[in-house]
C-alpha cells in the first residue's frame, strides 16, 4: 500500500503496545518510549520526524536515563535544525539593494564560461526586472577571452513571434551576507563590480 498521503502515514506508523508517546515542543517529531521487562529491563525509543511514515530510529537502552538523554538530544538537535532553517530563509526574504540602472552580470557554464548582462528596468523590495544587453569583449588567450557591457548601454530584448520586444523579465532578488544576488536561469547573478569579466568558448 503506498502511504502518499499524511493521514496513511499517520495511520500506519508502528506504535510500541503500550508506549508512552512524547512530541517535540514544537510539532517536529513525536517518540514513543516504552519500558519492557522480558528477563531483563529494556526502555525502547522509536522516533519519527514530522509526518514520515519511516522511523528515525528505533533503539533499546539500558537505563531509562540513557533513553531519555537520547530523545533530549534528538529534539534539541531538531529544533537547532529548524532555527537556521528559519535564519536561512529571513535572510533570504530580506530587500535588496539594487535600482533600476545596475548592471547584472551572471557567469554560467560547465565546459566553457559564459557571461551575459542585463540592466535592471524595474525592482521592488525582493524581485527585479531585467533586459539583457549588449557587450564588448576581446580575445586573451586561446578561445578565451574577457567580456564587459557595451556603452553606451543597449538592450537588447528577446523578439516574439510577431516581432515586438519582449516584456522584462522578472527575477528574485534577495541580500544574504552582505551582497545582492539575483536567482537566474542558470545559478545566479551579481551586481556588475565593473571590471572586465573573463569568459572562455572552448568547449
Amino acid at each position: 500500500m503506498r502511504l502518499d498521503t499524511v493521514e496513511k502515514r499517520l495511520a500506519f506508523r508502528f506504535k510500541p503496545p503500550n508506549a508512552q508517546e512524547i512530541k517535540h515542543p514544537e510539532g517536529l517529531a513525536t517518540v514513543y518510549v516504552s519500558d519492557a521487562s522480558n528477563g531483563k529491563p529494556s526502555f525502547t525509543a522509536l522516533a519519527y520526524m514530522g509526518t514520515a511514515g519511516r522511523s528515525s530510529f528505533y533503539e533499546n537502552y539500558r537505563t531509562p536515563e540513557a533513553r531519555d538523554k537520547r530523545v533530549a538530544d534528538f529534539f534539541a538537535g531538531l529544533t537547532s535544525w529548524n532555527e537556521r532553517k528559519a535564519t536561512r530563509k529571513a535572510e533570504r526574504s530580506k530587500p535588496h539593494g539594487l535600482k533600476v540602472g545596475d548592471i547584472i552580470s551572471n557567469s554560467w557554464g560547465y565546459d566553457q564560461t559564459n557571461i551575459d548582462f542585463y540592466v535592471v528596468v524595474k525592482a521592488s523590495d525582493n524581485y527585479v526586472w531585467l533586459h539583457p544587453i549588449a557587450q564588448d569583449g576581446r580575445e586573451t588567450g586561446f578561445m578565451c577571452g574577457d567580456t564587459w557591457p557595451a556603452e553606451p548601454i543597449r538592450t537588447c530584448p528577446k523578439k516574439l513571434e510577431d516581432g515586438t520586444d519582449a516584456e522584462p523579465e522578472k527575477h528574485k532578488a534577495n541580500h544574504c551576507n552582505g551582497s545582492d544576488y539575483v536567482s537566474m536561469r542558470h545559478g545566479s547573478g551579481h551586481k556588475w563590480d565593473g571590471k572586465p569579466e573573463h569568459n572562455s568558448w572552448y568547449a
